[in-house]
């Protein structure tokens, strides 16, 4: 949204978490209509500091929930392609790594338009597999404890460095009663990776893409180099 802002001339300002800073390019916010603001803390303290100059300033904050699953839709459209040209019989299993779930909800929610109008077969959807990091896996927790909805407050947080980052989300009580469904109706789970998990499998995963000529990205990041995404080596 930066990036399309300011080919208009359209001033913004990024409230992003410090945590994740590292991931940004730079050069996007060299210029003097691009404001990058870095909010310590949690999930909540970042949206309520958006939410706050949003007040003030009387500018709109962007994306909207209703844009972030109407993208996730798109990515369900694809998949919905790959599933009607498979030769080799069915995908199983959908895996993906979630925060608060806005991705799988809208890739089931077209998929499973696609099933009403008759577009796809209903034994082509796969089972859905979430992933959550250990250190903060409040959907994954409240799948495995058969809970409705998450508790009031949030019961859970970590000290330690994340696996990764912009996972981070401590409380997503607007989405988990939908996943619950999802994964009800659709079949699957929510599962949980540990840092031991990723030591002994990254490299292998890695070689994997390298094999077929993808080259994940890596940045210095805490005195090492890391991938950049590990959201995908976690699924």
């Amino acid at each position: 949204l930066t990036e399309y802002g300011a080919r208009t001339g359209l001033e913004t300002f990024f409230f992003c978490p410090v945590s994740t800073l590292y991931k940004l390019d730079g050069a996007l916010f060299d210029r003097p209509t691009a404001h990058l603001i870095g909010v310590d803390g949690s999930d909540r303290r970042v949206k309520a500091a958006a939410s706050l100059f949003s007040r003030w300033t009387h500018t709109p904050v962007m994306p909207t929930a209703a844009w972030r699953l109407r993208a996730a839709a798109c990515r369900g459209l694809f998949l919905a392609e790959q599933f009607r040209t498979f030769r080799g019989g069915r995908f199983d299993w959908f895996a993906q790594s979630i925060c608060a779930g806005y991705g799988p909800l809208g890739i089931y929610d077209a998929l499973g338009s696609l099933v009403e109008s008759g577009t796809i077969d209903r034994a082509m959807v796969p089972r859905f597999l979430g992933l959550q990091q250990a250190d903060l896996a409040p959907i994954a927790e409240a799948w495995a404890s058969g809970q409705e909805k998450l508790p009031p407050t949030p019961t859970r947080t970590s000290d330690r460095p994340l696996i990764e980052p912009s996972l981070y989300n401590v409380h997503p009580s607007a989405t988990y009663p939908e996943l619950r469904e999802l994964l009800q109706s659709y079949g699957g789970g929510v599962h949980t990776v540990t840092t031991a998990d990723i030591t002994r499998l990254e490299p292998q995963f890695c070689a994997l893409l390298r094999g077929v000529a993808v080259q994940p990205t890596r940045l210095g990041h805490n005195g090492s180099s890391q991938y950049v995404e590990r959201a995908g080596i976690m699924a």
